[in-house]
């Protein structure tokens, strides 16, 4: 879809303690207090001189900072007594700071062995296995001295026992990975036989732990969040060279080494780089080179209408050398799920790869769109297809200079590897049978919004009536030199009742009362197409406010026009001398990168020196 103008022209030129609601019978979430306190009153904080109140960082609110100078700091929480309790606080680990040392939460203020729970490197809870680090994390820590099994949360804990769940999830020592379940004891040492639960102490040999929002219950208590996850996969902690297929959640079907966990100075990650030549990737650890497919165990149910299936992961991509038009990584949700034994054949169509059988999928297959860096836009740099059934066509892109990748000479990859994106696709199952609302966007390690892109009335009627539906990625096999991919935090839920992102167009579009309508339609019957009212800035519900319009200025030889500030718009201004026989020919194509939602005006110098020529704006 084009929008264009045609210009004929012929010239010569805190809360702090509380009992608010029920069940909750302390809270803190040290707003209150000036940077540098330590949290008081002291008859609920005891020796809490090692905890101090600081502001800004990765919380953007104030937290209390439990820092180690001497080697140890503890401090005691002393609140109403219970056989049942619940401490619930959100904690940031910072690897620098944390190192290999620990936070011990020990029960009834006890410094020893007895009624604790150590989180550290090699402790109860593992870091990297059991809790993340350099991430703001939410816990529930349970405690049961009831003498009797209590019942929560569709689960239940013993006498006598811990349960901790991260962000929602229980993570236990069944097998040590977040989300098995199970229970740690809590009277370690066997000395004692305590009936209620009086204080919880923080202990710490580390540089530093960062708490907030902390919440004391006298009942056993989950964090109900809105939504279900279906996999979390961040990777730390797992032995280098493990192949990916191989890690638990993922059915064993038509695996050609999709590829491998490889650590390096930012961590874990999943790679998939078959025919790198840099040492650490030895060989049969880095993926084949050939195609691969791994597809989840299912969501489990059937979506219901106004929720989400969200599939979110950090992205760099290693660049092409003197490539155009390359497949990178499928990533799908399909209904065909055949356990096959590897190498396999025949196949489910669908699970091929992005395209194979489009009435039965979604996701998008990342692109190499061109190696050179600066190429034209949008064909320059990294892309995202989000159509099965034209798999060739670009929804989404950005060159390769928006993604750090600035170096490139020849066939020699100088600098090669993007920045980290991070990339959120969402399908939303709306009331509509077979419609979805498909979104997508990609941000830096910042958050900020590089480039987005939404289709609200995105049909696929096979997903829409599935009683199950299934995550699927494939790798092409034609990757060469050191091309490829990394991937990390991969993650996918199930959003209940999600509130719907609109892209800055649709907003617009709700601002005159007509969301669901397309670029194309003439709402007004004006001649202008409501995407041109947007970029132009009219008003599409008014026949005479097409908004600012392309003007020439005969004295200077410069074309003017007005887009509104939001980094999907491109224009291209074109020119011919002569409308019956003659061509048009682009002489300038404008990316705009501002994203102020307001008009910003574009000048090209097209010079005085022609008798006549014609000019045109096309926006797409």
């Amino acid at each position: 879809m084009k929008t264009e103008y045609t210009l004929c022209a012929l010239f010569s030129a805190g809360l702090m303690i509380s009992q608010v609601q029920a069940g909750i019978t302390f809270e803190d979430d040290f707003e209150s207090y000036t940077p540098g306190d330590s949290p008081s009153p002291t008859n609920v904080w005891v020796d809490a001189e090692g905890m101090t109140v600081t502001n800004g960082g990765s919380w953007g609110s104030q937290w209390v900072n439990n820092v180690s100078t001497d080697g140890w700091s503890f401090a005691t929480l002393d609140m109403p007594d219970a056989a049942v309790m619940t401490i619930s606080f959100d904690a940031y680990f910072d690897t620098a700071d944390f190192g290999d040392g620990y936070m011990r939460m020990s029960m009834n203020g006890d410094l020893g062995n007895v009624n604790r729970l150590d989180f550290g490197k090699n402790w109860d809870m593992r870091k990297g296995t059991d809790f993340s680090m350099d991430k703001v994390q939410h816990f529930d820590v349970v405690m049961n001295l009831s003498g009797a099994t209590v019942n929560y949360n569709g689960t239940s804990i013993a006498h006598d026992s811990f349960a901790v769940w991260v962000d929602g999830a229980q993570a236990g020592p069944a097998s040590g990975t977040a989300g098995s379940g199970g229970e740690y004891p809590m009277d370690q040492s066997g000395s004692e036989n305590n009936t209620l639960i009086t204080k919880v102490g923080f202990w710490v040999n580390a540089a530093a732990v960062q708490l907030d929002n902390i919440e004391v219950r006298d009942e056993a208590y989950v964090i109900q969040y809105p939504w279900d996850t279906v996999f979390n996969y961040e990777f730390d902690g797992t032995v280098d060279g493990t192949v990916f297929s191989n890690l638990g959640g993922w059915d064993s079907l038509n695996q050609w080494g999709f590829g491998f966990i490889n650590t390096n100075v930012t961590g874990a990650r999943l790679v998939h780089r078959p025919e790198s030549t840099e040492p650490e990737f030895e060989v049969n650890k880095k993926g084949w080179n050939w195609r691969g497919v791994i597809l989840t165990n299912g969501l489990g149910r059937a979506v219901v209408t106004n929720e989400a299936i969200e599939f979110k992961m950090d992205y760099s991509m290693f660049a092409y050398t003197e490539r155009s038009n390359r497949n990178g990584i499928d990533f799908f949700l399909t209904t065909n799920h055949t356990a096959l034994a590897d190498n396999t054949a025949p196949h489910e169509a669908s699970q091929q790869y992005f395209g194979s059988e489009p009435e039965a999928q979604m996701g998008f297959r990342t692109k190499q769109l061109n190696w050179e860096v600066g190429g034209a836009w949008p064909d320059g740099g990294f892309g995202l297809t989000l159509d099965p059934v034209n798999v060739g066509d670009v929804q989404l892109s950005m060159s390769l200079n928006a993604i750090g990748i600035t170096n490139l000479s020849g066939g020699v990859a100088a600098d090669i590897e993007s920045i980290p994106m991070t990339i959120t696709y969402t399908a939303q199952k709306t009331t509509n049978a077979g419609i979805w609302r498909v979104s997508v966007e990609i941000a830096n390690a910042d958050g900020d919004v590089l480039q987005s892109y939404s289709d609200s009335s995105y049909t696929n009627q096979v997903l829409y009536d599935a009683e199950d539906i299934y995550f699927g990625m494939y790798a092409f096999h034609n990757a060469e030199g050191e091309e490829g991919a990394e991937m990390d935090n991969m993650r996918l839920r199930i959003l209940h009742e999600a509130e719907p992102v609109y892209t800055p167009y649709e907003n617009f579009l709700i601002t005159y009362g007509l969301l669901g309508e397309s670029k194309t339609a003439d709402s007004d019957e004006d001649g202008l197409n409501n995407w041109g009212e947007y970029v132009f800035g009219g008003n599409p519900t008014n026949g005479n406010d097409v908004g600012s319009q392309p003007v020439f200025d005969a004295v200077s030889g410069n074309y003017i026009f007005n887009l509104i500030g939001d980094n999907s718009v491109i224009a291209h201004i074109q020119e011919t001398d002569d409308l019956v026989i003659g061509t048009w020919s682009t002489i300038d194509t404008v990316a705009v990168s501002e994203t102020n939602r307001v008009l910003n005006a574009y000048t090209n110098s097209v010079g005085t020196s022609a008798t006549k020529k014609f000019l045109k704006l096309i926006v797409d």
